[in-house]
C-alpha cells in the first residue's frame, strides 16, 4: 500500500485572527483565536472530516452520550432528556426523594491540550484505516499560522 501524497506546505498556511469576546480588554481569556485557511484547504479538510465521520459512525467509535459534532444529533437533545427527567423526578409519588442530581462537564479547549502523538497512537489502536490516519497526520504536520492582531 502506498502512502497518500502530502499537501503542499503553502496550502497549510492560515491567518490567525485574535477576536475579542467580552469582558475587560486586558484579560487574555476574553479573546479567542480564529484561523482562516485558504478555500482549497477548507474543501480538502471538509472531505477528510466527512470520511472520518463516516468511519467513526460505521465502527461505533462515538459514544451515545456524544451529541455535538455528530450527524443527526445536537445539544438540544440532552436538554430535552434532562427536562424530562426533572419532570419525572417532581411527579414521583413514592417514598423516594423527588430530587434530581445531574452533572455536566465541559472540557474547555480539550482538543488544544491533547498531545498529537498520543492521539495518533490512539487512532491506530482503534484500527483507523492507515490512509485515513495518514492524511489526518499530514494535515497537522508543519501547519503554519500567521498572526494578525487587528488593533
Amino acid at each position: 500500500m502506498t502512502r497518500p501524497a502530502s499537501l503542499p506546505a503553502g496550502s497549510k498556511r492560515s491567518l490567525a485572527l485574535v477576536i475579542f469576546k467580552k469582558g475587560p480588554l486586558l484579560e487574555p481569556n476574553n479573546y479567542r483565536m480564529l484561523a482562516v485557511s485558504g478555500f482549497m484547504y477548507r474543501m480538502y479538510a471538509n472531505i477528510i472530516r466527512s470520511l472520518l465521520t463516516e468511519w467513526c459512525v460505521a465502527t461505533c467509535q462515538i459514544p451515545d452520550t456524544q451529541y455535538d459534532f455528530y450527524p443527526g444529533r445536537n445539544t438540544l437533545q440532552p436538554i430535552f432528556f434532562l427536562r424530562h427527567l426533572q419532570h419525572a423526578a417532581q411527579t414521583i409519588k413514592s417514598n423516594w426523594s423527588p430530587r434530581l442530581h445531574a452533572a455536566s462537564i465541559e472540557f474547555k479547549q480539550a482538543c488544544d491540550i491533547i498531545p498529537r502523538d498520543a492521539l495518533w497512537k490512539y487512532l491506530w489502536r482503534t484500527c483507523m484505516p492507515a490512509p485515513l490516519l495518514s492524511v489526518n497526520q499530514d494535515m497537522y504536520n508543519r501547519d503554519e499560522y500567521f498572526l494578525n492582531i487587528g488593533w
